[in-house]
């Protein structure tokens, strides 16, 4: 189709300073036709024609004017030399001589006349006066004036007259055209039409498959999909029909010819997909296919933290037996004081490199005593990794892990059953990274709390997020000072545009900090849905809250660095909200169901494995009710019994 197209905008290009031969053979033909043959047929031979004496003169006068016109335009050769092939590499050069052969394999086949003589001699002369044949040694060129002005002839037309083709030479054999060659301007023949067909079928090609093994692989690796297969069948639906539609396009292929070669274009496409990294789409590239490895690094702490992880990474070797496609690569590193005593810091380089090229980051916890508040302590480590990271939002939700555990809360049951919401801190802004003065001896020391306007907006975004993840939209309130403090007020105004901008479908609501305090324990379920508030606020509310289940061992928490929804890949940091708890790590009591509900939250945040996420969760509920807990929920199981349980629990979920 295209390359007929090609012939139609090549003879108009070269007929256009041909006016006169085309107007003399219009005149030729009106000649036969009012001649009125008898039986209505041209004869094979136009020169022995019988014709009135009258005709005769004017016919040879016809004859003589496209004799002289067809040998300076008839006789045109072509010669070209392909400085491409000795300039650039030898591949290139073979594929562009491949993709000559593909050019005059698909074109139309071409005819040769020795001059114009013999043209009229055919049995097919001139047919009407809409249209016209002209042939040169080149090759045969049809013109159909019906089509001079299509659009595609036009844009065709413009590239050619703006290409700098410097591989193409003409030479006429006419001594007299020779002299007018300067004069008479550019033909575009089959050698060019040729380089312009080969530069568009080499853009199509790489196109074609560059741009959709690039959206794919971010289909397939981005954490907003995740596992969603319309979105990569489509992808492959839409660009096996543009495939379809360049084959149909650009070469003579027929129809069964272009199925076969779309067929298996989509089956290059989905072969990638079956190789191609994380979370590829289950329809298309089923568990038993291929194989997701997650990178979690892995920062036991102090004290107690290398109990509780111990646990945790039990859970991700529990996974791996369960699920072969999924596979967890383990590095552990140091921080805190184990970091101090062994390097004389609290977070070292390399520890920060592995933690920032990890899918996600599993934190037991860190201080003591020991550390006390020196010049280096371990919680600068901490603050430092979460500022590197950019983990600006902390997440601690606020929940009953089992209906059985409502007995153990220091509140009544009546106040705080149903109790679930989730505090939102922002983490790297505010008092614990503003400006401040240590006490130099003069009795005077300060601490600043600065707040911009887009540290406010992106830790709304994500309560706002988090919100609309319930069914129905949880509620989100946000809490301050701004009856005293200025940051207060500019968090306050902030916030709410945010919300009335962007999220007018959620409700939201404002609390004073003390005034919120109060309500957390008269009536906690007032507070259900997302609370977000300031570093220093959330600190405290967050540590309040964390009372109500009646443990501190029981609450997990993340900190996060972005949006979780899959956009973009979302590091974070997960650990459970107790301390290193130097008083009693060591003994094997230490409850690690808030590091197991830890591993939960990396399994739906970071990872985006929401099913093995609430498979956890199962398990923990599960282990709970069968009385399988730590002392400081009314058991007398060890840290290790429990992990175990859990382990059993979710390797006979998974099993399912």
């Amino acid at each position: 189709m295209l390359y007929r197209r090609f012939r139609y905008l090549q003879a108009r290009l070269l007929l256009d300073e041909q006016d006169d031969l085309r107007r003399l053979e219009a005149k030729l033909d009106k000649l036969l036709v009012d001649r009125k043959v008898a039986n209505g047929d041209c004869p094979e031979d136009l020169s022995t024609r019988d014709l009135e004496p009258e005709d005769a003169e004017q016919r040879k006068k016809l004859m003589d004017a496209i004799e002289l016109r067809f040998c300076e335009y008839g006789e045109l050769h072509i010669r070209y030399e392909s400085y491409l092939g000795t300039l650039s590499h030898p591949i290139l050069a073979t594929l562009l001589n491949a993709a000559q052969q593909l050019v005059a394999a698909n074109r139309p086949a071409a005819f040769e006349y020795d001059s114009v003589v013999n043209y009229m001699s055919r049995k097919h002369p001139l047919q009407d006066a809409e249209q016209a044949w002209v042939n040169c040694k080149e090759d045969l060129i049809t013109l159909r004036p019906g089509r001079e002005h299509a659009w595609l002839d036009y844009g065709v037309e413009h590239v050619l007259k703006a290409l700098n083709c410097k591989t193409v030479e003409y030479l006429f054999c006419s001594p007299e055209t020779k002299q007018k060659g300067d004069g008479i301007g550019v033909y575009y023949t089959r050698t060019r039409i040729n380089v312009l067909v080969i530069s568009i079928i080499t853009l199509m090609i790489l196109v074609l498959l560059v741009v959709p093994v690039y959206i794919l692989y971010h289909l397939v690796n981005s954490k907003e999909t995740g596992r969603t297969d319309g979105i990569c069948l489509g992808t492959l639906l839409v660009f096996t029909l543009a495939f379809s539609a360049v084959l149909s396009l650009f070469t003579k292929a027929r129809r069964h010819e272009i199925l076969a070669a779309a067929a298996a274009y989509c089956a290059v496409l989905v072969v990638f997909l079956g190789n191609v990294g994380n979370n590829c789409p289950s329809l298309i590239c089923p568990s038993n296919m291929s194989s997701t490895t997650y990178n979690i690094v892995v920062l036991a702490g102090d004290h107690c933290g290398p109990e509780v992880t111990a646990e945790a990474v039990k859970i991700l070797k529990t996974i791996e037996n369960t699920r072969p496609n999924i596979k967890f690569s383990i590095n552990e590193q140091l921080l805190g004081g184990a970091s101090i005593d062994t390097h004389g810091t609290p977070l070292t380089d390399e520890a920060l490199a592995a933690a920032k090229g990890a899918d996600a980051i599993l934190l037991g916890a860190i201080g003591g005593p020991k550390w006390g508040t020196g010049a280096v302590r371990p919680e600068q480590g901490l603050l430092k990794l979460r500022k590197e990271l950019e983990t600006y939002g902390n997440l601690r939700p606020c929940f009953f892990a089992s209906p059985s555990l409502v007995s153990q809360s220091p509140l009544k049951e009546s106040v705080c059953e149903g109790v679930n919401f989730t505090v939102v801190r922002e983490l790297t802004g505010g008092l614990y990274f503003g400006e401040k003065k240590e006490d130099t001896g003069d009795g005077y020391a300060y601490d600043v709390e600065p707040y911009h306007r887009h540290e406010i907006e992106r830790v709304t975004r994500l309560a706002a997020f988090l919100a609309l993840q319930e069914s129905p939209p949880a509620p989100v309130w946000s809490l301050d000072k701004a009856n005293v403090l200025a940051t207060s007020r500019l968090w306050r105004r902030v916030f709410t545009e945010v919300m009335d901008k962007e999220f007018p479908q959620l409700k939201y609501g404002h609390h004073l900090i003390d005034s919120a305090a109060m309500l957390m324990i008269k009536n906690p379920r007032a507070l259900n849905g997302i609370i977000v508030t300031s570093n220093l606020f959330g600190d405290i509310i967050s540590d309040e809250s964390s009372v109500i289940p009646g443990s501190l061992g029981l609450l997990p928490s993340a900190s996060l660095g972005a949006i979780p929804d899959g956009k973009t890949k979302v590091n974070g940091i997960y650990e459970p909200i107790h301390g290193s708890a130097p008083d009693i790590s060591g003994k094997g009591i230490v409850n690690p169901v808030a590091m197991l509900l830890s591993v939960s939250m990396m399994l739906k945040y970071s990872l985006c494995e929401p099913d093995l996420a609430a498979a956890v969760d199962t398990a923990v509920k599960n282990t709970i009710e069968k009385d399988i807990r730590t002392a400081d929920i009314g058991g007398k199981s060890s840290t290790k019994e429990v992990g175990d349980a859990v382990a059993a629990e979710l390797a006979q979920i998974l099993s399912k």
